[in-house]
């Protein structure tokens, strides 16, 4: 019986220790109950069943006792690791959506949604090395929409920038997975 309530106490600290990764504060304040009020369970069951296994019940409850007072605070402590590891994982999140805002900011035009100029000349410059290294050609279409300007100035702003949208949206319609549109 000896072996087998110091394999308890090992279990109940391995709990603890993996409960560090999902449970709460509260969780870990009444795991260590239910593992108090099981531990008494065991030494009473032990103390009626087989008397003679228990060399000093002073030395049990002071065992229990010992184990009462730190148990709790695994619990505490523990439940605070796990708000930590909550905070840091949500933390984490946002600056994963910043980094793609970010990104989205540097790479892309806010008025299309299409690629931004310094994306595209990037790009174009991978391309180029590419298609020298492996000696395969390389085509470049530049479009440019008469009278925007004139567009701009007689119908307003945002005529012209629908108009830009829809060229963006109708060309991309058009091109391949491996292809590029740029403003």
């Amino acid at each position: 019986f000896s072996e087998g309530r110091e394999l308890a106490q090992i279990v109940s600290f391995v709990v603890f220790q993996l409960g560090v990764f999902r449970l709460t504060t509260r969780e870990f304040v009444r795991v260590a109950l239910y593992m108090l009020m099981g531990y008494a369970l065991v030494i009473n069951l032990i103390m009626h069943l087989r008397p003679a296994a228990i060399r000093s019940v002073y030395a049990e409850w002071f065992s229990w006792l010992v184990f009462a007072a730190v148990l709790p605070w695994f619990g505490l402590i523990g439940g605070r690791i796990s708000n930590l590891r909550r905070k840091l994982s949500g933390r984490n999140v946002e600056l994963t959506h910043a980094l793609e805002t970010i990104e989205r900011m540097a790479t892309r035009d806010p008025l299309t949604g299409r690629h931004n100029r310094a994306f595209f000349v990037d790009s174009l410059s991978l391309a180029i090395s590419r298609s020298a290294r492996r000696a395969h050609s390389l085509a470049l279409l530049q479009i440019d929409i008469d009278r925007l300007k004139s567009l701009n100035d007689g119908a307003g702003q945002q005529t012209g920038d629908e108009a830009l949208r829809a060229v963006a949206d109708r060309l991309g319609a058009c091109i391949g997975r491996s292809d590029l549109i740029a403003r």
